[in-house]
């Protein structure tokens, strides 16, 4: 009977070390300045122009090997370091429209990887992940499409992000003056790195 009981732990043992390990979900940083970088791309009939910054912050918490498990995160943007290539223009944008003083910051909020996406592989990655963009005071919900190129032996994330922002949705007037004609639609591209703790 003890041999038994010995050959039965010996059996679990055997069958729980075949089990896949779940990682603890990692927190990943993401600090400003060069090569991280937002840009917002107004592609208007009269006039197309960038506006960018490179001051993009925050963590994120997840596990590259557990996708659909537990993740949260918060990405910010200093607007003041907004900058459209032309100083009256900034101004314009600034004073007029998107009201640093009150609204000092864009954020992007993560909540999940949208579909069965199991892990991160080394190497490039397409996802789609749904999270909230809050911009002039408004939150709406987005699902950007997202490239993550994932390199496990350095511990980063070289993350590209895409987007779309209507204008209407977060409350800012389209401004229709000489130095400053804005499309209705803005292209959003959102660049970082992101190393692991």
């Amino acid at each position: 009977m003890k041999t038994m009981h010995v050959f039965a732990l010996l059996l679990l043992g055997l069958l729980f070390s075949t089990l896949p390990v779940r990682a603890a979900p990692t927190t990943w940083v993401v600090t400003p300045g060069k090569p991280n970088e937002v840009k917002f791309i107004s592609e208007a009939p009269v006039e197309s122009f960038e506006g960018k910054t490179t001051h993009i912050e925050g963590e994120f918490t997840l596990d590259p090997q557990n996708l659909d498990g537990e993740m949260s995160g918060r990405l910010q943007i200093d607007v003041k370091t907004l900058d459209t290539g032309i100083k009256i223009r900034n101004g314009h944008m600034f004073d007029n429209h998107l009201h640093p003083d009150q609204y000092p910051h864009m954020t992007f909020e993560l909540t999940e990887v949208v579909g069965n996406t199991g892990s991160l592989q080394a190497g490039e990655n397409s996802l789609l992940v749904g999270g909230t963009f809050t911009c002039h005071g408004v939150t709406n919900e987005i699902t950007p499409e997202v490239m993550v190129d994932y390199t496990p032996e350095r511990a980063t994330l070289d993350v590209t992000a895409r987007f779309t922002v209507r204008l209407s949705d977060y409350n800012i007037d389209r401004p229709q003056f000489l130095f400053m004609k804005l499309a209705e639609e803005q292209k959003v591209v959102v660049r970082f790195t992101a190393n692991a703790e």
